[in-house]
């Protein structure tokens, strides 16, 4: 999943997203209402269990 700041930087000059890239992050086209919340939600969900593994680990 990629985060905020790769939502942020793939946008394009004219401030949208291309077709392309919301497939590569799985998102149909055209994008359904909401999707770049759930996005980021999802992503900060995989960072904090990602997190959470490492802590286990140590």
């Amino acid at each position: 999943m990629p985060t905020r700041e790769e939502i942020e930087a793939a946008r394009t000059p004219a401030g949208g997203f291309t077709k392309q890239q919301l497939e590569l992050w799985g998102i149909s086209w055209p994008p359904p209402r909401g999707w770049r919340r759930r996005l980021e939600e999802e992503a900060e969900k995989s960072a904090l269990t990602g997190s959470q593994d490492r802590i286990g680990t140590l």
